[in-house]
């Protein structure tokens, strides 16, 4: 693989990352105000650690994260809102079956 290629494909990953773990934090301040930061390291942060790697992973398995594929094409849209829609269903099942937090708001208000 070319070299220019690997950096796109890590500027993606890096970037997918970044966004993700940007909504979870405006998410957490919009629902919690100045208490964010508690609600953060306390009851967030390992749990959507978890889900972003899914998140991630499910990316790289739809082709995501491959530069050839990139198009804004109607086939594009499709894998990619099929992927999200996944990606959040796996992250429904995720908080159904480990109980420990129940962020149901917090959950509404990242997806969108």
């Amino acid at each position: 693989m070319h070299l220019g290629t690997i950096l796109r494909t890590w500027a993606l990953v890096v970037g997918d990352i970044t966004a993700l773990y940007a909504s979870l934090l405006l998410t957490l301040i919009l629902r919690y105000g100045g208490n964010f930061y508690s609600q953060l390291v306390e009851f967030h942060i390992i749990p959507f650690t978890i889900i972003f790697s899914l998140w991630i992973l499910t990316f790289y398995i739809s082709n995501l994260y491959d530069i050839r594929h990139l198009r804004n094409t109607l086939e594009f849209i499709k894998n990619l809102n099929l992927t999200i829609a996944v990606s959040a269903a796996l992250t429904v099942l995720f908080f159904y079956f480990v109980p420990t937090i129940t962020p149901k708001t917090n959950l509404f208000i990242f997806l969108i």
